[in-house]
């Protein structure tokens, strides 16, 4: 039986010459069972360069490419090499800022569907490997390189490749600090680790501290670091947030700093966030109210 033709939606999302508004359209036609056919035209459109004929800004291709990747992971079948165009884009930094930051955005709920079609979920075969080899779940191999530098032993499979490529990419990630990726790649190891073993607790809260500390980072990769030391309940991070909520050098970083400490902070700590909520800056004030009060409710 000769492999179906490409659809005209597919055809018309994937058309240089096709115009913002028409790209969306043609993608609200498609449901979560295209076939194999058009599954392999949109993972060649995700390759793809943009177009330089100036009939779309870089911005509006981008966005496309980040809804199609999200149309890719809601069908019902994966289409082969997902994983692998994801940490291709990730791992190279003449790509386009944007959509490297997109990649890694989309690496944790691949990770999670990837997991699920291969039964490597919770306890299953990719944690009960990797807990055999405590080195390997600290993120260091025999040899003692990099976060989860090392093959896994017995998982030879083009996915459980993937899989093994988007933890290295992940990781390799928290050192792009002067963007947003490496806020970015620290939530995604933060979500995974609820549920995959082989992402070590330990080790995402360290460098959860790590990156919220350095003043080499981004604001943005610090707000997000710090945002998530309190979302995970991280106390080692008390002593860094109560220095940024005084002194953070910026109001937002100040602000991340305090909701932080009224989510991890002690006795201590909610006195000196009642003396920022009479501060005379505004946004200061308010987050310090804000995070008193919902304190309170707990």
């Amino acid at each position: 039986m000769a492999a179906p033709q490409v659809s005209d939606a597919v055809k018309a999302l994937t058309d240089p010459k096709t115009n913002y508004a028409d790209r969306l359209e043609a993608m609200r036609k498609l449901g979560h069972e295209i076939n194999s056919t058009d599954r392999a035209a949109l993972m060649e459109f995700l390759a793809s360069d943009a177009p330089n004929d100036g009939r779309m800004r870089s911005l509006a291709f981008y966005s496309i490419k980040n809804d199609t990747l999200e149309l890719l992971l809601r069908q019902r079948e994966l289409p082969d090499g997902m994983g692998e165009l994801l940490t291709g884009v990730v791992s190279n930094p003449d790509q386009n800022g944007t959509w490297r930051n997109y990649c890694i955005q989309f690496m944790a709920p691949f990770y999670e569907r990837q997991s699920q079609a291969e039964g490597l979920g919770s306890g299953g075969v990719l944690q009960n490997n990797l807990g055999q080899n405590d080195s390997l779940r600290r993120g260091t191999d025999a040899a003692g390189r990099g976060p989860m530098g090392g093959p896994v032993s017995g998982l030879n499979r083009p996915e459980d490749r993937e899989l093994e490529a988007i933890r290295e990419a992940l990781w390799a990630a928290l050192g792009e600090r002067d963007n947003s990726n490496a806020g970015t790649a620290l939530l995604a190891l933060h979500t995974l680790a609820r549920n995959h073993s082989e992402f070590d607790r330990g080790q995402i809260d360290a460098a959860m501290l790590e990156l919220a500390s350095d003043e080499a980072a981004t604001v943005a990769n610090r707000i997000s670091a710090l945002r998530l030391c309190g979302e995970s309940g991280n106390t080692n991070a008390l002593a860094t947030a109560r220095t940024l909520a005084g002194s953070g050098g910026t109001t937002l970083l100040r602000c991340a700093a305090i909701a932080t400490l009224g989510e991890i902070g002690e006795e201590q700590d909610l006195a000196l966030i009642e003396t920022y909520a009479a501060s005379s800056d505004k946004r200061i004030r308010q987050i310090a109210q804000t995070t008193l009060a919902k304190r309170s409710r707990e």
